[in-house]
């Protein structure tokens, strides 16, 4: 079940420090994945096996390596990365993104996202809370009792009788 970036940021605003840095007209892109993914390969112009359709995660180790790139040369390589059409992204330890981030975030219409959480924290929590959000779930209408110490669930319509004693 595919949500949107921003169902994952109005979910998790507080829990996991998120604000949005641009691109909040965009916030409707679909997460069709519950996992995410650090594009290092990406970066570096290797796309066979990307993970196009997770949302991108840009820890330390991501800005680091743009930052050894020619900004000719970082340039091209963010523009492969957007160029796959990916949902969005988002910046650990409240790093701001260069304007190059910014700049083709706003042309590919992909919103960023930044999180005061360290980058493996941000990743672990934000995995929880997007199995939640995409979760089955089901209302039933039941009542439970115990049955020597298994727990048992009694499922009917309201009225008819399911905890009245025998």
């Amino acid at each position: 079940m595919a949500i949107t970036v921003r169902t994952l940021w109005e979910a998790g605003e507080d829990k996991l420090a998120l604000s949005i840095v641009a691109g909040q007209e965009h916030l409707d892109r679909k997460l069709q994945e519950t996992a995410m993914n650090r594009p290092g390969l990406a970066l570096t112009g290797f796309f066979q096996y990307f993970a196009n359709h997770r949302l991108q995660i840009f820890g330390l180790a991501e800005f680091t390596y743009l930052k050894s790139l020619k900004p000719t040369e970082r340039l091209q390589r963010l523009e492969g990365l957007f160029d796959q059409q990916i949902p969005g992204i988002v910046v650990t330890r409240n790093r701001r993104p260069s304007k190059e981030i910014l700049d083709l975030a706003e042309r590919y219409k992909v919103p960023v996202l930044r999180t005061s959480m360290v980058t493996m924290n941000f990743v672990n929590e934000c995995t929880v809370l997007l199995e939640k959000l995409t979760a089955p779930h089901e209302r039933i209408q039941g009542t439970t009792m115990e049955i020597m110490g298994i727990g048992v669930l009694l499922r009917g319509d309201p009225g008819i009788g399911k905890s009245e004693n025998v």
